[in-house]
């Protein structure tokens, strides 16, 4: 089992405390000629086909990592992210390589996401004061390019589908930064309800659904117009939102209910399924079957077959499961949990 793990991943710390923006971090004689899996060389970008997922995964092991609270996988390839709780991120190895060390980030670093091309990936950071930037990471170089200030505790961002433009929800601020990604300049402010914590697109870019945490609310926003159209009421303390792959369904996991809310994209109606204690994150299986529950209160993940809307497996995966994310080939999930100091890895393919 080992020996399969560290075949299948590998985890490497990136950064170093000593780096500056824009510059690549100190390395090792060792792994100065790592090269990075986005590199324009790199096989490793090819788009994989997802395998089909099953409704019995299977714990494969942990990889370990400081307090990991949450993650990030690109659309293709093998390099994902891992935000750590000491001012670090994480390279995560999806599949047999290595990750090219990147940059330490000067304020704690809380979310990321890639762009479509995942050469670059956009991380919302913010300190005790509370005031939030965005940095924008350059994989291949690993350097940060850029530090972009927005509202007050920056949560989970994303990318739009066509890479063009990051939405941020900013917590405090109770509202959604946009940033133009050819510029890295705030270029819209959106009012939303209190608070804003999570943010999903449908897979054609034109409607965005926010966890609106404190509110008890999903926002539905017009991408093109900027517009909150509608706001759908969920149970307590709804903590994240994951459209499907097909855009016709999005999953909100209410963390103080203990469910997840099944939301129809095209009726806005809403039905609900339990899950385990604190539902905290959510991500979709690529094929669309299923979805993963991280569950923070009871150390498990929930498995969701989304079309019986049924939880057909528990999994322990340690204390504190905070965030997960799949592979691109729907081979892996991978939990982040906080109080474990591990990564979890999931073994989810019908072909395993």
């Amino acid at each position: 089992m080992a020996l399969l793990l560290a075949g299948a991943l590998l985890v490497v710390m990136i950064g170093d405390k000593n780096s500056t923006r824009g510059a690549t971090a100190a390395l090792p004689a060792s792994r100065s000629a790592v090269p990075s899996p986005y590199a324009p060389s790199s096989a490793s970008s090819a788009i994989l086909h997802p395998a089909p997922s099953i409704a019995e995964p299977v714990v494969m092991g942990k990889v370990p990592v400081p307090a990991p609270q949450a993650l990030a996988v690109p659309p293709a390839g093998w390099q994902g992210l891992v935000i750590g709780g000491d001012h670090r991120v994480y390279g995560l190895a999806l599949g047999q390589g290595a990750a090219a060390p990147m940059i330490y980030t000067p304020l704690p670093p809380r979310f990321a996401s890639f762009t479509p091309d995942g050469r670059h990936a956009y991380i919302s950071t913010y300190g005790d004061n509370d005031a939030g930037v965005v940095e924008v990471l350059d994989i291949a170089s690993n350097a940060i390019l850029d530090d972009i200030p927005v509202g007050l505790r920056p949560y989970s961002l994303a990318v739009t589908p066509n890479g063009g433009e990051v939405w941020v929800p900013d917590h405090d601020s109770s509202a959604l930064s946009v940033i133009d990604t050819s510029t890295d300049t705030v270029v819209a402010t959106i009012p939303v309800a209190p608070n804003p914590h999570w943010i999903s697109f449908t897979p054609d870019g034109k409607t965005a659904f926010v966890a609106d945490h404190e509110s008890n609310l999903v926002s539905v926003i017009d991408v093109a117009g900027r517009t909150v159209r509608a706001t759908i009421p969920v149970p307590e303390s709804p903590h994240c939102v994951v459209v499907s792959p097909d855009g016709s369904q999005a999953l909100v996991a209410s963390y103080n209910a203990a469910s997840v809310s099944f939301i129809d994209t095209a009726t806005l109606r809403v039905t609900t399924t339990a899950v385990g204690q604190n539902p905290q994150s959510i991500a979709y299986a690529r094929d669309g079957r299923h979805a993963y529950v991280a569950d923070n209160g009871s150390g498990s993940v929930s498995v969701l077959d989304t079309a019986t809307r049924q939880v057909t497996a528990t999994l322990g995966v340690g204390a504190g499961p905070d965030d997960v994310a799949v592979s691109p080939d729907d081979r892996y999930a991978f939990v982040a949990a906080e109080e474990a100091n591990a990564v979890t890895v999931l073994s989810i393919a019908a072909n395993r």
